[in-house]
């Protein structure tokens, strides 16, 4: 039986895989703190490998196009952008620029010497 590779007359690869020696999994106490920062750590990982896989992508994309390759790619993308933004999310609200905008203006419909009249008579 002959193989794959003699059948098509093409040179076999070998492909190399990473793969963790040792993954330990360790539950913290209740923390909120430490739960925010694993998951910051772990968003930070995703962030890594993707920027890794889509520059790995791109560059057999450019080798041989094909329409399949792009849609996961641009899926990728999403997905990489998905993952910033919960990485924000993650931020307390005073840090995210989210601060609720307090306006302490009042308009007073009235003429100047109504306005004085109220304020001497503790009306406003």
């Amino acid at each position: 039986m002959d193989s794959i590779a003699e059948t098509l007359d093409i040179e076999p690869k070998e492909i190399s895989t990473v793969l963790a020696d040792h993954i330990e999994v360790v539950i913290p106490e209740d923390d909120k703190t430490s739960d925010r920062k694993t998951a910051r750590d772990n968003l930070y990982k995703m962030l890594s490998t993707g920027e890794t896989v889509l520059g790995q992508s791109m560059a057999m994309l450019q080798e041989v196009p094909n329409p399949r390759a792009v849609e996961v790619i641009t899926g990728l993308i999403k997905t990489m952008s998905e993952l910033s933004k919960d990485l924000i999310e993650l931020h307390p609200p005073e840090m995210k620029g989210d601060e609720k905008i307090i306006n302490n203006n009042v308009a007073y419909m009235g003429t100047v010497s109504s306005l004085l009249e109220d304020i001497k008579n503790e009306e406003v």
